[in-house]
């Protein structure tokens, strides 16, 4: 019996095939597994606390980004560009 040598394109391409789809299933099985949450969210983070901060377009605009600062007062910035901070006790500043 004669033994055949598989040509290096064909190689080549049998080997780019079962990478493709390797690739193509691995990340659908790592998404299917269930997240990591615990059961109860309020207990996974009994420190934070949800307050607001100010209500209207005077006082946020249209609110797109945020930050603490080590004061408790918070800068956020507007999709127009104004930056605004609030303070802890809820005063509204430009």
């Amino acid at each position: 019996m004669r033994t055949r040598l598989l040509r290096p394109r064909f190689v080549r391409t049998l080997a780019l095939t079962v990478v493709c789809a390797v690739g193509f299933l691995a990340p659908g099985t790592a998404s299917a597994a269930p997240p990591d949450r615990p059961a109860d969210a309020s207990a996974a983070a009994p420190a934070f606390q949800q307050v607001t901060l100010a209500k209207g377009v005077a006082e946020t605009g249209e609110p797109m980004t945020l930050t603490v600062l080590p004061d408790r007062s918070v800068l956020h910035t507007s999709r127009d560009g104004t930056v605004r901070r609030t303070d802890a006790n809820g005063n509204t500043a430009v």
